[in-house]
Parts: C-alpha cells; structure tokens; sequence
C-alpha cells in the first residue's frame, strides 16, 4: 500500500510539474499600435494630413528601410483603429508565432508614411503615376527605444510584458514631406 501511495504521489508530481514546463503560447493575431500624434499645423505650401485622415484613407502606407532594403507595407481595414486615430501591424511582425524574434520592423530606419495625391485612376485609385506625399513619420528613437526594450524582455522570457509594450511603444507624427526631410537632414529622426 505505501509502495501505490509513493507511486501514486510520485506520477502526480511529474504531471504537476510537465504543466508547469509547458511552454508560452504566442499570439499570431495579436496587434502593434502605431499611435497617432497631432503635430500642431505651421503655415506651409504643402498639405499636411491630420490623423483622422491618415488612418482614414485606405491607401496609406508605410515606408521603412531595412539594412540597405528599402520597403513598403499597406493597412488592411481591420489594421485601421478610427475610434484612437491608430494604425496596427499584426505581433508576429515582431514577435513570431514560434517565439523567435523578427528584426524586420524594430532595426528599421526612415520610417513614414505617405498617401496617393493625383492623379488617380476614375475610381480613386493610385496608379503607377500617382504621386505620394509624406504624411507621417517614426523617429528613430522610437524604434531603437522599443527594440532595446523588446530584446531585454525576450531575454527574460517576460513576453507578456512584450506583448504589452507593443500597445504604446510606436508613435507615429503627422507631418510634411518638406518637414521629415528638415528633420532627417538635421539627424532629428
């Protein structure tokens, strides 16, 4: 009887302890914030857009520079958040679903976002002529900010904490195209 009850006791631990051991089970359809912040509007000749109509206008997109590639990624409708003025990426653009890091994103540089002026096409849609204007930039504080935090998190095994960071991490500045290339050309990005 005391052999079942140690043998007993001795399974139930192993279980006890294979559940503890499982492991984390990353979010695939989990979102990024890109937060939106109103610049205050200066006297220019260029149009600056607010948030309301960038994360409004269905063709906006974000362009960003990676090691020497540059690249562009658009916003499908569920990416858009109207009530908060807020675009999103999905968490495996940063976070993979099996659990690796994915530096595409977060050791990228000049990132902003631009929407189609003319011409368009008769049913308002760009064309290989249209011409884009810049409407909203990522400092590159923002991105190198958020990488650090990302990276130590991840080496705590602390992902709901990353999961969390990737709610307010990423702000995004509305502006002109004459007014990100002053800043880039000051190092302000």
């Amino acid at each position: 009887m005391k052999r079942t009850l140690l043998l007993l006791a001795t399974v139930a631990t192993i279980f006890a302890a294979c559940k503890k051991d499982e492991s984390y089970k990353f979010d695939g359809n989990a979102v990024v914030y890109l937060n939106g912040v109103e610049q205050p509007k200066f006297k220019s000749t260029n149009t600056q857009y607010s948030l309301y109509e960038i994360v409004r206008d269905e063709y906006v997109r974000m362009t960003y520079t990676d090691g020497n590639t540059k690249l562009e990624r658009s916003f499908a409708d569920s990416q858009r958040d109207t009530i908060n003025n807020r675009l999103m990426m999905w968490a495996t653009d940063i976070l993979r679903v099996d659990g690796t890091l994915y530096y595409e994103f977060i050791n990228s540089h000049d990132v902003f976002l631009s929407v189609p002026t003319e011409p368009r096409d008769q049913y308002g849609n760009p064309t290989y002529q249209t011409k884009w204007d810049t409407c909203g930039y990522i400092p590159q504080s923002v991105i190198d900010s958020a990488r650090e935090q990302i990276e130590a998190l991840y080496a705590q095994e602390r992902y709901d904490e990353i999961y969390e960071l990737f709610h307010t991490a990423f702000t995004f500045y509305t502006c002109t195209g004459q007014e990100y290339k002053d800043i880039v050309a000051n190092g302000g990005n």
